[in-house]
């Protein structure tokens, strides 16, 4: 009977994979990003951009600076988009938060770091943190932090813990 349940299960797995391997089940989306030449105003040749998503799967890429990038990511899976310029030594990155409508940007990476923060701080299987940081509000977060002159002078740290327990308050962005 174990035999039997264990060969049922290999043959599953292999179906699943094959479906996976297809596209029928693990939908990848190609979206193009743009990044731009300059950051705060000093000449950018290059981006290193790395992706992150729930499962803590995260890659990274080199993407010449004035034009747009073509990123890969699980249809609709939260994931961090963190875009550091090549010749700016200590700067904050650029960056947003797919799958929203949003620009890379100084203002979005403050955002797009949190996430970023909390899928890798988070002792959870990938399927509760993908579950729990879903419902947080990102979009609004997001255009909250782009309404203050420097979201990067917040505290990362209370922000992130108050995301955790689920107790965030718009108070923790003055």
């Amino acid at each position: 009977m174990k035999a039997l349940n264990f060969l049922m299960l290999f043959f599953y797995f292999s179906f699943a994979s094959v479906l996976c391997s297809c596209g029928f089940l693990c939908e990848k989306e190609e979206v193009s990003f743009f990044l731009p030449d300059t950051y705060n105003e000093q000449s950018v040749t290059f981006w290193k951009v790395t992706v992150c998503d729930s499962n803590g799967i995260c890659y990274s890429k080199i993407c010449e600076a004035g034009k747009n990038a073509a990123l890969e990511f699980n249809r609709n899976a939260l994931s961090s988009v963190l875009a550091f310029p090549s010749d700016v030594s200590g700067a904050n990155p650029y960056g947003t938060v797919y799958p929203f409508d949003f620009p890379v940007d100084y203002k979005n990476g403050f955002a797009s770091l949190v996430l970023y923060s909390l899928f890798l701080s988070s002792e959870n299987t990938p399927a509760e943190k993908e579950w729990f940081l879903s419902r947080f509000n990102w979009q609004r977060f997001i255009k909250e932090c782009a309404q203050l002159d420097d979201p990067w002078l917040l505290d990362k740290e209370q922000i992130m813990n108050a995301i955790a327990e689920g107790k965030f308050r718009k108070n923790l962005l003055k």
